[in-house]
């Protein structure tokens, strides 16, 4: 990647149009750069950018490998560069790490023309999501007392869960996850989540009960002053759903989850954003 600083900026306004034009407020500060980098670093073969006449970058996309699962993670164009075929040469250099994947994921933001483009790969089944953001009511959640501190011992199961939820291991990307300021939990033989200061960053369960337990954690968790945010839910997340509203979040639409070869979207799992 030429440019971490002209990708992420070139993200950030990208959404910030998406947002306005469909009337919702900022987005928080997002470790942008951070994980365009921790990209860079896992997979930089998976890496692509585009540039204008000019020599800068005006749009880029990075994809990621985890053994069979093949994920798009980032596909952004300049704003006011779009819809003039940037987006499809830049999915189809992404597209070339998914050689001889068995599952692949794409956590889709809510633009149309993004999904009309995902919506043509192959096998690819979009499931409609939700996000919830907010303040959260503390009062109406009490932690559960079976979820506990994550610990070393942990991470064989996590890797295990991961892996037969979507498709594949975390590897390197559970180290980034939980960074500086994450916590990882675990409901012992059952799930587990990477929270952080704003709430889940990833969480996955055997079951419905144990996902809601594992969101309610997260949330409890919430550093005060902190604007939580659920980033996506399927319909197939009802629990998820509950504890939203419980916890007095606003809920809205956003951009679909699409999967081929992975049961995250309609499993007890709750993706990262970028990460899936």
């Amino acid at each position: 990647m030429a440019d971490v600083a002209s990708c992420a900026a070139i993200e950030d306004a990208a959404l910030a149009r998406l947002r306005r034009q469909m009337g919702l407020g900022a987005s928080p500060p997002g470790p942008t750069a951070d994980t365009i980098g921790h990209l860079l670093r896992t997979d930089p073969t998976c890496s692509t950018v585009a540039t204008d006449a000019a020599g800068a970058v005006c749009g880029f996309s990075q994809a990621a490998r985890r053994d069979s699962l093949w994920l798009l993670a980032h596909l952004f164009i300049d704003p006011d560069l779009q819809s003039r075929g940037v987006g499809r040469a830049l999915l189809g250099a992404a597209l070339a790490a998914s050689d001889g994947a068995e599952a692949r994921m794409i956590c889709a933001t809510a633009d149309p023309r993004a999904i009309r483009l995902y919506a043509q790969i192959a096998g690819m089944v979009a499931h409609p999501s939700l996000t919830a953001t907010g303040p959260v009511r503390t009062e109406h959640l009490v932690p559960p007392p079976a979820v506990r501190p994550g610990d070393g011992g942990d991470l064989r199961f996590v890797e295990h869960l991961t892996t037969q939820l979507r498709g594949g291991p975390c590897g390197a990307d559970l180290t980034y996850l939980r960074g500086d300021d994450g916590r990882l939990l675990v409901y012992p033989e059952r799930g587990y989540a990477v929270a952080g200061p704003a709430g889940p960053r990833r969480l996955a369960a055997t079951d419905d009960e144990a996902a809601a337990d594992l969101l309610v954690a997260c949330l409890a968790g919430v550093t005060p002053g902190e604007t939580a945010r659920i980033p996506r839910f399927t319909g197939a997340h009802q629990w998820a759903l509950h504890v939203a509203v419980a916890a007095g979040l606003e809920v809205r639409p956003w951009g679909p989850l699409l999967a081929s070869g992975s049961s995250a979207a309609t499993g007890a799992y709750l993706p990262h954003p970028a990460l899936c």
